[in-house]
């Protein structure tokens, strides 16, 4: 269960190809400050503190039955994003992800997307984000 960056449009396309998001739902989701040990190394940062944003969904895929994707320093993020979440958007040069809707508008901006797929085998019992040092 090794993370998955987002590095370029093409793995964002490929996220967003693998997942039938209308058949997928948010199980849970959470932000906090502080950073993780498994984040990527070379985050372009703004130089303002942001929340990374977690998001746990039941998916509709061949790749596992839950997806797990945290958001870094998110300078822009809306509920109703996390609630339906889909992958539709750009990745620019310094590997930065703008999730927009149909419209185009913006429901989440961050400085990189990482993500894994795992079955319900890896679930911990109880409440998912209660174990925050992740499933393992």
């Amino acid at each position: 269960m090794d993370w998955k960056t987002v590095d370029s449009q093409d793995e964002l396309d490929e996220l967003d190809a693998k997942v039938c998001w209308e058949d997928s739902d948010t199980v849970e989701y959470y932000a906090k400050i502080p950073n993780e040990p498994y984040f990527p190394s070379d985050v372009s940062r703004s130089g303002y503190e942001h929340k990374n944003v977690h998001v746990l969904c039941r998916v509709d895929s061949q790749a596992g039955q839950y997806l797990e994707m945290v958001f870094i320093h998110c300078d822009w993020f809306c509920s109703s994003f996390a609630e339906k979440v889909s992958m539709k958007g750009r990745v620019d040069t310094l590997k930065r992800v703008d999730i927009q809707d149909r419209k185009k508008s913006t429901l989440m901006r961050c400085a990189r997307l990482i993500y894994r797929f795992f079955g319900a085998e890896h679930m911990p019992g109880g409440t998912y984000f209660r174990h925050s040092d992740n499933v393992s």
